[in-house]
């Protein structure tokens, strides 16, 4: 069967499922190899020579492990999953005819029909083809009364011993295809959650996330009472540092400036690039004297701790101004916000590098 390549771009197909889907093959071979094993300690102890294949089976997985890793080439990834797959397929096929259904050998067979359709780089018409194809198989091997391939007799009690062995491969296999695919989408609503609230540049939170945060303090302190301030900031002169060293200094120095506000704001503080080379502190539970406090220790951090852009070079000094205001009772927080802005611009006009204190509405 021809595997469909052509839409790589797909919805159903990024790098994140194909990752996902290498791990997802890599553990197979390693459930591969533990249920080879188990398989053959089973038959030594029970005295049958089918040991020999099963444990043949498992040395033949052996290598698979490592060239299915992350870092293999798709080609050297493709040969080993085929090679798995032709493996697996074989030995539970065999098995299954050696020892009929009631060993419940074919079963295990089932576990590949979901794991087919998580796959990466395939069609989903492929994949429900060879999902098909597996089921057919299973029922196939369902009805085969066994024996065909056994030379002596097996007790009902061997066989029920196999069965449940091997219903407990198969419900935990399934078991482990699912945590896979639920760590998976944890950590993939993670990643969204911060690409949704965190901005790239500075690893501040965003506009989006801090207006969320705001109307969340406002409401608590509207029905809990306690004061809410907030810290409008901006960097002095920066236009001239990207005229002067250009954008990539200053890059460099937002960065920089963001993780000394990150340091001197408090946990419960929620720091925020708003724009630019603008930043915006909400202080909850802060009287207007603690987040005047706040303020100049943000601006004497930044003003004390001049970026040094290379070894040996001079270090460039920044400043920044801040206007600071307190919500007053039932006003609008974007009210409060151009407050802090119409002080931060008193303070620019006043020579900069100042913190300034708004006026009550």
């Amino acid at each position: 069967m021809q595997v469909d390549l052509q839409d790589a771009t797909d919805e159903q197909d990024s790098a994140v499922v194909r990752s996902t889907f290498r791990l997802l093959v890599q553990q197979g071979v390693l459930l591969g190899l533990a249920m080879a094993l188990l398989h053959s300690l089973f038959f030594w102890q029970h005295g049958d020579p089918n040991w020999r294949f099963t444990a043949a089976i498992g040395l033949a997985m052996l290598p698979l492990y490592p060239l299915t890793g992350m870092r293999r080439s798709y080609p050297v990834f493709l040969a080993a999953l085929l090679g798995f797959l032709a493996l697996a397929i074989a030995a539970l096929s065999v098995q299954s005819l050696r020892y009929g259904r009631d060993a419940s050998f074919h079963l295990v067979l089932l576990a590949l029909a979901p794991a087919i359709l998580v796959a990466g780089r395939i069609g989903m018409k492929t994949k429900w083809l060879l999902a098909l194809g597996v089921s057919l198989l299973v029922l196939w091997l369902d009805g085969s009364p066994g024996t065909s391939l056994q030379d002596t007799a097996v007790s009902p009690v061997m066989l029920g011993r196999l069965r449940l062995i091997n219903l407990a491969i198969l419900l935990f296999t399934l078991c482990a295809l699912v945590q896979r695919y639920f760590i998976v989408i944890v950590r993939v609503q993670r990643r969204l959650m911060e690409f949704a609230s965190i901005d790239p540049l500075t690893g501040l939170f965003n506009r989006r996330h801090f207006m969320a945060t705001a109307a969340q303090e406002l409401a608590r302190s509207e029905r809990y009472g306690g004061s809410l301030c907030v810290a409008l900031a901006d960097l002095d002169h920066f236009k001239s540092i990207n005229d002067r060293f250009g954008h990539e200094v200053g890059d460099a120095v937002l960065r920089h400036v963001s993780h000394l506000i990150r340091n001197v704001a408090r946990n419960a503080d929620c720091v925020c690039r708003w724009g630019g080379e603008e930043f915006i502190v909400l202080l909850p539970q802060t009287a207007l004297d603690g987040a005047e406090s706040i303020a100049e220790r943000i601006r004497q951090q930044v003003s004390d701790a001049p970026l040094q852009l290379s070894a040996g070079g001079e270090p460039l000094h920044v400043t920044m101004t801040l206007g600071v205001a307190m919500l007053n009772p039932g006003e609008a927080f974007d009210n409060a916000v151009r407050r802090a802005d119409k002080a931060l611009y008193a303070g620019k006009a006043a020579g900069r590098n100042r913190a300034v204190l708004a006026p009550a509405a």
